[in-house]
């Protein structure tokens, strides 16, 4: 399943509702924006076979940031960062600065398709991309 499947299969009004839920509603008309736009455009090939994965972060003891297995997606103490991985490169990707067109075709995890709703999945994306 790629970004643009997901996409498809969400609503603006629940992606916004969770996009307030974890980071407020700052950027309601922003989210709303690029939401519809990435909607319309059509995706690139995924040539590089990328797939996205949300890593859940909790501060430890220390202030340091650390990932985890065990968390509830409801809580607004959890940072949520959006990677991806690809054939190519021994590690993690940022994918805050693609092109859009080529984010759309990026495949989504099937850990976090488990992990996440659908809007869940598309605010964290949100959150993490360039806004252009």
């Amino acid at each position: 399943m790629t970004i643009k499947d997901i996409i498809t299969q969400t609503k603006l009004g629940e992606v916004l509702k969770t996009f307030e839920y974890y980071y407020g509603n700052s950027y309601s008309e922003t989210v709303k924006s690029v939401y519809l736009k990435l909607k319309k455009i059509t995706p690139q090939k995924n040539k590089r076979n990328m797939i996205v994965f949300i890593r859940v972060l909790k501060e430890n003891e220390q202030g340091d940031d650390v990932v985890t297995n065990d968390f509830d997606v409801n809580d607004k103490t959890l940072f949520f960062d959006i990677c991806g991985e690809d054939n190519d490169y021994n590690g993690l990707y940022s994918i805050s600065s693609e092109d859009y067109d080529q984010l759309l075709g990026y495949y989504i995890s099937e850990e976090t398709i488990k992990q996440f709703h659908f809007s869940q999945i598309i605010a964290h994306l949100l959150w993490e991309i360039e806004w252009r």
